[in-house]
């Protein structure tokens, strides 16, 4: 019987190409601890190998590549792949299917009715732009058109900076699902066809999945035409791939933030060898400045941004190294940084719990901050507790609030798009003007343009916070 593509790249040894090692190193021998973690993160860079193709890449002669046996029917196999140059290029611009993508989330996209005699709704149901009755919108809703269903995708095609294999964290105790740095940065993909749409269940992480371009030219509004492989076996392997694929990229020192934004962080001071006496944990949160004689305090949260190849605690050490800066104008204050940037915000109130009855500290105030993409953690911060004082560093948008509780007199926003690339990546563009309506026009909060860098507007935040 035939083997499946991925039985076949379990079986295949890992090469020097097949993913990260670490720096300095090359791959791990077979008798090597790591050599099993290797050899199931390479298993990611080979299906992206498979399926990448590029229109600015050379497109080989199909009957000359050895193609693996598959479960895929036709989708892999010579005779499927040996098409005309033309008909080929043709298929990666999206004019026929053709693209090939991994489901990494799902999410909720509503398309709502316009109300208005030009509106595709009212010439659908003949409304003529009048009032619907509850009869019509029921109607709509028996018709399923008004919840499609939108999953973030990572496109197997033309993988490299601007679309890079996503880094993948594994669910834990305070994260059920899989988590996704810069997730935001990978474009959602609508399931439109009546098949898709009457699936109860939704797309698991790590299906693979037929796309194309409702706009082929200009390769917007991605849709799912066909599912080519959803076994659990199959998506279980993919996403242990891309976490242990992850975890070996930990070991790279990069001090920037993702391609995707563009963005420069600081690098910061290292602190981990040699942890301050004042610098305690509670459920993997950092805390700073603690003394073991405090007995009062004010409590500033603020969540720190994405850094690419950084553990959660990296990310901490950032805010800390500015924080130990400032060491001697921090006056009844202790700051916690929780151990990751999208970390709800009650869970931080179960660290807050402990640091009252273990520690014995009474907080007589709480600040919020947040930086870059700690917008994610920063939401529901908002959405849950008033603060008396919140200060919003250049977000990474489009982590926006339903509700902010603090009243704008409270709340200071700077930003400055350029710090976004040049010109800004579009999930940024498109987002980052409703970001700022929210804050401004429904709280009459503070917000500031500026042209300041990205690491300057976090670090004057925290000034703020320590006064």
């Amino acid at each position: 019987m035939a083997k499946s593509w991925f039985e076949s790249v379990l079986e295949a040894p890992a090469t020097a190409d097949s993913a990260p090692p670490s720096p300095g190193t090359g791959p791990p021998q077979p008798d090597s601890d790591s050599y099993e973690q290797f050899q199931l993160a390479s298993i990611i860079d080979k299906l992206v190998a498979t399926f990448n193709a590029s229109n600015d890449k050379i497109i080989e002669d199909p009957t000359k590549r050895q193609i693996q046996s598959s479960v895929f029917n036709n989708k892999l196999n010579s005779a499927a792949l040996q098409q005309t140059e033309s008909k080929i290029t043709q298929s990666l611009n999206g004019g026929e299917p053709g693209l090939y993508a991994l489901i990494l989330r799902s999410k909720e996209i509503e398309a709502k009715a316009e109300g208005t005699s030009t509106s595709w709704w009212s010439i659908f149901l003949d409304i003529g732009g009048e009032e619907e009755s509850e009869e019509e919108l029921e109607a709509l809703k028996a018709l399923q058109l008004l919840d499609f269903k939108g999953y973030y995708v990572f496109i197997l095609t033309n993988v490299g900076d601007d679309n890079p294999i996503p880094n993948v964290l594994p669910p834990s105790d305070t994260e059920t699902g899989y988590t996704y740095q810069n997730l935001f940065s990978y474009p959602i993909a609508q399931a439109v066809s009546k098949r898709l749409r009457k699936e109860e269940e939704e797309i698991s992480p790590g299906t693979l999945v037929r796309i194309q371009y409702e706009n082929s030219i200009n390769r917007d509004s991605p849709i799912i035409s066909e599912i080519i492989e959803d076994r659990p076996e199959f998506t279980a392997v993919i996403m242990a791939s891309m976490v242990a694929r992850s975890a070996l990229t930990q070991f790279d020192t990069c001090g920037t933030d993702s391609s995707l934004s563009g963005v420069s962080h600081p690098t910061g001071d290292t602190i981990g060898e040699n942890v301050p006496e004042e610098l305690i944990y509670i459920n993997g949160d950092a805390i700073y400045p603690y003394t073991k004689d405090m007995k009062n305090a004010e409590l500033v949260i603020f969540y720190h941004g994405y850094e690419e190849n950084k553990s959660n605690q990296q990310r901490q050490n950032t805010i800390l190294s500015v924080l130990q800066k400032n060491k001697d104008k921090i006056s009844n204050k202790l700051f916690l940084i929780p151990n990751g940037l999208s970390k709800k915000y009650s869970e931080v109130e179960k660290t807050i719990s402990k640091l009252k009855s273990e520690k014995g500290v009474s907080i007589t105030g709480y600040k919020l901050g947040f930086w870059s993409a700690g917008a994610q953690g920063g939401k529901t911060a908002l959405e849950q507790k008033v603060f008396t004082k919140v200060e919003i560093a250049d977000p990474s948008p489009p982590s926006i609030p339903t509700s902010i509780l603090t009243p704008g007199s409270n709340i200071t926003m700077i930003y400055n798009k350029l710090n976004w690339g040049s010109p800004p990546k579009p999930y940024y563009t498109d987002n980052i003007d409703t970001y700022i309506s929210i804050v401004s026009a429904k709280t009459g909060a503070t917000v500031t343009k500026v042209t300041d860098s990205h690491p300057a507007i976090m670090e004057k935040a925290i000034g703020r916070l320590i006064t």
